[in-house]
């Protein structure tokens, strides 16, 4: 079986979306060291571009310097998209 995922929602108590991007990314990454750093760090991100036909996914693990991208179909969906680069990530796992 699989273990329950530990979910943190506390990186937005401290920023918000109109918050400054070099300020949230130290934010992340404050935490990330501070509550995880002996975990393993995987990045995932999957994306598609409205109007062009162009959909992908991919993860990225910073500790092997590995990563994997893929492109998918043209009618992938945002959300489909980050699915993708999920169980792209687990694949590797």
């Amino acid at each position: 079986t699989l273990a329950v995922p530990n979910i943190s929602l506390e990186l937005k108590q401290n920023i918000d979306r109109n918050d400054n991007p070099h300020y949230m990314l130290q934010c992340s990454k404050e935490l990330i060291q501070t509550k995880w750093h002996s975990n393993l760090h995987i990045f995932t991100d999957g994306s598609h571009v409205p109007g062009q036909v162009t959909s992908s996914a991919a993860f990225w693990v910073p500790a092997f310097s590995y990563k994997k991208c893929k492109r998918l179909s043209y009618s992938t969906s945002s959300f489909k998209a980050e699915l993708a680069a999920i169980i792209l990530d687990l694949t590797w796992v």
